[in-house]
């Protein structure tokens, strides 16, 4: 009578000598996965095509807010067994936390094949991992569900941005390349509870890091190193897994705004030296170089880290540079002291014979060898103006002796200055000699420190 009724496709289930009731579910885990199927009739008929939920799966698995043990206790059967944890990380990309939990078994053919679910955090106990070295808080979109198979195996997928400390050494500053650690562990489990090994190796790590990796900014990325350690205090042991990522600084923008041009205001201190002596260019031309290095010093304040266990190379570069610079300023003075300085190129004291003195002036008549005081020069010159002012011309008696000596001083003293300036007669001064050739030993003494230092800084930078 009921094959008459229902179609061929259903069949009438007995189970614990009983019916199923009208539109209720028969447990999967007895039936093997059927579902009621309405039938104004009668009760108890289900398609012969297993359809299932997977909230079956966690009535199964007894997974509830009111069952704590999946959730206060470490998922082992037997607790001298410890929790193997799995991690993978990436650069810029996923996160991957995977442990067994012993707890969790089902047999997906008794489920309509379903192998995974998607468990809520809040139910199931979770490794207490963190980074050892992070500073500020950790950010990352919050991801409330953990992937569970039907062996047990829970894996925990999230992204994060981390800000944690690393031990910078600037000391090669702009060509330095930077090791920085990142370290699992966990704080509450020893070693007994807890192990840590990673998911994928460091090669691995790094090729897919490469794929995944958009934007570098100042730095370029060059491999993850992965390896295990244990921490001990005592007799207590914590498994770590450190992730030590390196990265080498792009050196390109530093060099073109701040190594080239203090390299070219060396080269023009170097060039300087073929600058005469006998005016005050040169000695311009030095402090406008140095100036201008004062000025790249300023730069390399605002674009060197702070934080270094050594003092940069740059910076002892720069000291060196300003040093050369300050020597050859030094020299410059010195040369043009003894070439100029002398009494050679002084202008002579005018001497004047026993000429009767007017009033106001402080003399004796007679003594040859006494210069001009300041009253008479101011005389000679109202002389020379009430002269030339005159509209007619000056008569014999009219012309001061005065005046004739003291333009034949004059021309004497001329006459004398630019005989020494020109080097027309006799032989060159002693000290000019010296300053000569000591500017010579001094310029290739320059030019060989400054490629000896220019080769070590370059091989010190590129070690």
């Amino acid at each position: 009578m009921f094959d008459d009724i229902f179609p061929h496709n259903f069949r009438k289930i007995e189970a614990r000598g009983e019916t199923l009731p009208y539109e209720t579910l028969w447990p999967i885990g007895e039936t093997g996965g059927s579902i009621v199927v309405w039938s104004p009739r009668r009760t108890g008929y289900v398609s012969s095509k297993a359809v299932c939920r997977y909230h079956d799966v966690f009535e199964h698995l007894n997974i509830s807010v009111d069952n704590s043990l999946l959730k206060f206790t470490r998922p082992v059967n037997d607790w001298r067994r410890p929790t193997v944890v799995y991690m993978d990380v990436t650069l810029y990309s996923i996160l991957a936390v995977i442990w067994q939990n012993e707890f969790i078994f089902w047999d997906p053919s008794e489920f309509c094949g379903i192998s995974k679910i998607l468990v809520p955090k809040e139910l199931l106990w979770i490794p207490d991992i963190s980074i050892y070295e992070f500073t500020d808080e950790t950010t990352f979109p919050d991801l409330p569900y953990l992937h569970i198979d039907n062996n047990g195996k829970v894996e925990m997928l999230y992204s994060c941005r981390v800000v944690s400390t690393c031990n910078i050494n600037v000391h090669q500053f702009p060509f330095d390349t930077q090791n920085c650690n990142l370290t699992f562990g966990s704080e509450l489990h020893s070693i007994n509870e807890i192990t840590l090994a990673p998911l994928s190796n460091s090669s691995r790590v790094t090729d897919f890091s490469w794929k995944v990796l958009k934007s570098q900014g100042d730095w370029q990325f060059l491999q993850i190193q992965v390896w295990t350690n244990q921490l001990g205090m005592d007799e207590t042991k914590w498994d770590q897994l450190i992730y030590e990522i390196s990265m080498k600084r792009r050196s390109m923008l530093y060099v073109i705004n701040f190594l080239l041009p203090s390299i070219f205001l060396l080269l023009l201190d170097i060039a300087s030296f073929f600058i005469s002596d006998c005016n005050g260019e040169k000695l311009g031309f030095k402090v406008t170089v140095i100036l201008g290095l004062s000025v790249l010093l300023l730069i390399l304040n605002d674009i060197l880290p702070s934080v270094s266990n050594e003092t940069p190379l740059i910076a002892t570069f720069c000291i060196v540079i300003f040093a050369f610079m300050m020597a050859s300023l030094l020299e410059t003075i010195l040369v043009m002291y003894l070439k100029t300085g002398t009494p050679a190129c002084a202008w002579p004291r005018r001497k004047r014979s026993g000429v009767t003195g007017s009033p106001g002036r402080s003399r004796k008549s007679g003594r040859e060898g006494e210069s001009y005081s300041h009253n008479d020069t101011l005389e000679d010159i109202t002389m020379i103006e009430r002269l030339s002012g005159s509209s007619k011309p000056a008569t014999e008696e009219q012309i001061d002796p005065r005046l004739l000596e003291f333009i034949v001083l004059e021309l004497q003293a001329l006459q004398q200055c630019l005989l020494s300036s020109h080097r027309d007669r006799g032989e060159p001064d002693y000290w000019e000699t010296v300053a000569t050739r000591g500017n010579k030993v001094f310029f290739w003494c320059y030019l060989f420190s400054v490629l000896l230092f220019l080769i070590s800084v370059s091989i010190a930078w590129t070690s």
